[in-house]
């Protein structure tokens, strides 16, 4: 017998733990016929599988697997690495063992007053109350920053470090949508990250262990922000909420971003990096961001390397300090958005010069990568559709929903390098079979050019509690 899995329920990804209560599970397999649990042992350390004991279940009778509960006396430190292990004999008193981890985040930041990150200033009333309650180890230390507008940002920050973390975690939010970067490599795999919430009541951070990411010297955090749902921009194409006159109301008008990095090293220190008015910002090269498919980017804007050491970034402006949402910080638990697939096309067509368009062969919720060669200036226009007309070009028959054919596109403006340029949407999908490009003083380069990447969430042993939600 064996323990091929173990998790925490929940919890799709365990870097940033916000709760005083885990249930534990694990799965067990065999290939001797009969053979079943009979007792387990859950140890829960601090700092590794040698660490202080902070939690022992103590040998419990019984084959439960599932929801072993944990809650320690005092609740877990804040911002803190942890090893739970789980032990299981089987009937004949044969043991197996095995171990994971997770990091904590602030799990008691909940129960602080409510006050604005950013506020300075408390009335003397509040000095007492403030006293009383407010708990320095369990608070968020970062602000919300941006630069005060409504359309999509690049952010950044120089850190010099003069020696190598043991662990360096980031905890980061981005709204409406974010992309966060260190030393000109994503963070991870995520794409639209953070999950859709109502931003007045629950707001979900990120967290990403970027231990490997960071060296001794000069590092770069950077963060690129859309609008997502958050502030929805329509620009000039179409945007599904305000359909038929539904009314649609922006959570905020600033787009903003929140971010804490916490270094761990040998000797037992932390050190916090945080999101404030030391960050520098510049308008992105995504000039519209429309969750429906709709994006606008000009490669002739695109501030080459500024994720990466070397930039220089003296142009760009202080990051101003922002009110940020209502909601509450919570952790993204839920299973991310990953592209975990892509496609070729079965089909290709040319309807008319200039013009081509793709069947995928059935409908998926899809980004769109292509690479292309141009004149600086040239724009390529990329539409997406589930039925297409007799010559081929995509169209939407219902005609309740006619904008789809015409106001639902991403234009991509190229730099004209002389190159292959290659672009792929930052803060929108899609769902559609067929893909049509059109393109002005450019040349789709066709040999593995046009790739369709599958968006979709991983299955996981996870649930969303949508109370939080």
């Amino acid at each position: 017998m064996k323990i091929s899995s173990c998790g925490i329920h929940g919890f799709h990804e365990t870097v940033g733990i916000d709760s005083d209560v885990l249930l534990f599970h694990w799965k067990l397999e065999s290939d001797r016929e009969g053979e079943k649990q009979d007792a387990y042992q859950v140890i829960v350390r601090k700092g590794s599988s040698s660490g202080e004991v902070l939690w022992d279940s103590g040998r419990c009778d019984g084959p439960q697997q599932r929801n072993i509960r944990c809650k320690p006396q005092g609740g877990f430190e804040s911002c803190t690495y942890y090893v739970w292990e789980v032990t299981s004999w089987n009937q004949h008193g044969e043991t197996c063992e095995k171990s994971s981890d997770f990091f904590t985040a602030y799990p008691r930041s909940d129960h602080l007053p409510p006050l604005s990150m950013n506020q300075t200033y408390m009335p003397h009333t509040a000095l007492i109350f403030r006293t009383w309650f407010e708990d320095m180890d369990n608070k968020w230390k970062a602000w919300w920053i941006g630069d005060g507008g409504e359309k999509p940002l690049y952010l950044r920050k120089t850190i010099t470090l003069e020696r190598k973390p043991t662990r360096a975690v980031a905890f980061v939010c981005g709204l409406g949508h974010h992309q966060f970067r260190v030393n000109g490599q994503a963070a991870s795999e995520h794409v639209l990250d953070p999950g859709w919430t109502d931003y007045h009541t629950t707001v979900q951070y990120v967290a990403h262990d970027v231990t490997e990411r960071l060296s001794v010297g000069e590092n770069v955090l950077g963060a690129h922000i859309g609008n997502g749902f958050y502030a929805g921009d329509q620009g000039d194409r179409f945007f599904w909420p305000k359909y038929e006159d539904n009314t649609y109301v922006r959570y905020g008008n600033e787009l903003c971003f929140f971010a804490e990095l916490h270094l761990s090293y040998e000797d037992g220190s932390h050190v916090v990096e945080i999101s404030d008015d030391k960050w520098r910002v510049a308008p992105s090269a995504t000039l519209l961001a429309n969750i429906y498919a709709s994006e606008t980017h000009d490669r002739r804007l695109y501030p080459i390397g500024w994720d990466a050491p070397g930039f220089d970034d003296s142009s760009w402006k202080p990051a101003k300090g922002l009110t940020g949402p209502r909601g509450a910080l919570k952790y993204q638990s839920q299973p991310p958005v990953v592209l975990h697939e892509t496609s070729t096309p079965i089909k290709e067509t040319s309807p008319r010069p200039g013009t081509i368009c793709l069947d995928l062969g059935q409908n998926s919720s899809i980004m769109t990568e292509i690479e292309v060669e141009g004149e600086a200036g040239s724009e390529i226009i990329i539409r997406y559709g589930e039925t297409t007309y007799e010559d081929g070009t995509i169209c939407m028959p219902d005609p309740l929903f006619k904008e789809f054919e015409t106001k639902v596109y991403s234009k991509f403006i190229l730099a004209g390098t002389g190159g292959k340029e290659h672009w792929t949407p930052d803060f929108c999908f899609t769902s559609a079979r067929y893909i049509q490009i059109s393109w002005r003083l450019a040349l789709i380069i066709r040999r593995n050019s046009i790739i369709i990447r599958i968006v979709e969430d991983l299955v996981s042993l996870s649930y969303r509690d949508k109370s939080n939600i």
